[in-house]
């Protein structure tokens, strides 16, 4: 069949929650699966979730180690070299220049922080890498489930994809037709078990469960002489500004799919995901996005300036008014906004950058945030891929200048920060795209989980304050971890 076939569209109009389905893809047989979960409307327009199962290809990374696998004949391939070319390689074959507002397939996964060695050099690793998690995992998805949260419809679209490229009518059926009982599997399940959309029912514990004990890779002393190191730098005039983290670590719930349902519900996020490669698991409660294509158009919502929510209206107004008249939280904003203008620059039209909002206030389940929107028009021959690898990582959690931030993270650092501050995302093989930025994310990797928090560090930063805020950070994931025991009992463990 050839690529002029234009791909299956089915239009659901029972709805079915995306976690709901999403559990029955979780038990099917194991293989890789990944939900980008909007849970929601949102401003930038984070309306769809989508669900993709069962990809023909996968590409994962370590350094220049790169393992590409054909999931059908089971075999696979190993190369060496610039992971990016092999990801281009990929986007090459299975490009489909359908006009869609829907990813015609995808290409998802995680690209970790660490594919910066070879975007920028000079940033190469130098932090002890202790987690036997890939640079990126990226899985070629024929078919995708997209639920519409304003209209409470469900689309189904296949691309009837082969891994060699080609597409077939009679596979892009197969594909629709699975979704479809998927579906009805789910929705009789369902009926005889109604799907209980809020936190207190997903939490509920049959019986009370031990504290799992948590430890940070860095004591809070550690932490803030790293921050003061990183201020002699600012004063030196390396840098501007830095984001600095530590890494938190627990023995593992038993479960990662029903800790990230959990993880969801208490810390809801617009580009929160979840991805099952079956040797790793990653948890998203995301509230930045880094990129989104559609068309031409390419667009960022750096995130700066951050308090914790009150614990009354009266308390939450007051942390509002005081993040909205911090000078110090509105400059560090506006330094970062001009750091991914400058980014979005080299990849689009002269003249076409422009900043619809700054200093936006958002606020979410533990924390409030300002936050920006920078748009631009990609330039002739720039696709999505190109220009996710040209921006990546996002400024808004390297500091800037930003080679020069990453390369002094990577001295202060003593980990390696795997796939936190990287992106979780689609690349629609129409063109259509969304990473965001990587963090409130737990990663599951060998009965352990891991949840890295930090803060941006600027010239008249309080070493103090920011340690706090790392822990603000952290109290979504230390609250789902341990049901609702008070994050204050944990924030002693770390």
């Amino acid at each position: 069949m050839p690529k002029s076939f234009t791909s299956l569209h089915v239009e659901v109009k029972e709805w079915t929650p995306p976690e709901r389905l999403a559990d029955s893809v979780n038990s099917a047989d194991g293989s890789p699966w990944i939900l980008l979960h909007s849970q929601g409307s949102h401003p930038c327009g984070a309306r769809y979730s989508i669900l993709g199962a069962r990809p023909v290809l996968t590409l994962e990374s370590f350094a220049s180690k790169i393992l590409i696998r054909d999931t059908a004949k089971g075999s696979s391939s190993l190369l060496y070299g610039n992971p990016w070319r092999s990801m281009e390689a990929l986007w090459r074959r299975f490009e489909l220049p359908e006009n869609s507002p829907w990813p015609t397939g995808a290409m998802m996964g995680i690209w970790g922080y660490d594919l910066k060695q070879f975007t920028a050099p000079k940033s190469a690793r130098r932090s002890w890498r202790d987690l036997t998690v890939p640079d990126c995992w990226i899985g070629v998805f024929s078919s995708l489930a997209v639920f519409d949260h304003e209209q409470h419809h469900i689309h189904l679209i296949s691309a009837g994809l082969k891994a060699d490229g080609t597409r077939s009518h009679q596979i892009a059926q197969r594909e629709i037709q699975n979704w479809e009982g998927l579906i009805e599997k789910t929705t009789q399940s369902q009926s005889q078990s109604p799907y209980r959309d809020d936190a207190a029912a997903r939490l509920e514990p049959k019986k009370v469960n031990p504290r799992l004990r948590t430890q940070s890779n860095l004591s809070r002393s550690a932490w803030i002489q790293k921050v003061l190191k990183a201020k002699e730098y600012i004063r030196a005039g390396d840098i501007y500004q830095i984001n600095l983290s530590h890494r938190i670590r627990s023995r593992a719930p038993e479960n990662p799919w029903e800790f990230a349902k959990n993880f969801f519900k208490l810390s809801p996020a617009p580009y929160s995901g979840y991805l099952q490669t079956g040797s790793i698991q990653i948890a998203s409660s995301s509230p930045e996005l880094f990129l989104q294509t559609d068309g031409k158009t390419i667009r960022s919502t750096p995130i700066k300036g951050t308090r914790p929510r009150g614990s009354s209206p009266e308390m939450d107004l007051l942390l509002e008014n005081e993040l909205r008249e911090s000078s110090k939280e509105r400059a560090e904003l506006v330094m970062i906004t001009d750091l991914i203008r400058n980014d979005l620059g080299r990849i689009c039209e002269y003249g076409s950058i422009r900043v619809p909002d700054l200093l936006r206030l958002e606020k979410y389940a533990q924390v409030q945030h300002l936050i920006s929107t920078v748009e631009g028009e990609l330039k002739s021959g720039i696709d999505p891929l190109k220009a996710l690898e040209l921006c990546f990582p996002g400024g808004s959690i390297t500091g800037a200048p930003k080679i020069r931030a990453m390369e002094i993270i990577e001295e202060l650092e003593p980990l390696g920060r795997g796939p936190y501050t990287g992106s979780l995302g689609y690349l629609g093989l129409n063109g259509q795209s969304a990473w965001n930025i990587l963090i409130r994310s737990a990663v599951f990797n060998e009965r352990q989980v891991y949840f890295n928090t930090g803060a941006g560090i600027v010239y008249d930063s309080d070493p103090e304050l920011e340690y706090e805020e790392t822990r603000d950070k952290a109290a979504g994931f230390l609250k789902t971890l341990n049901f609702y025991r008070d994050e204050r009992v944990e924030r002693r463990s770390i």
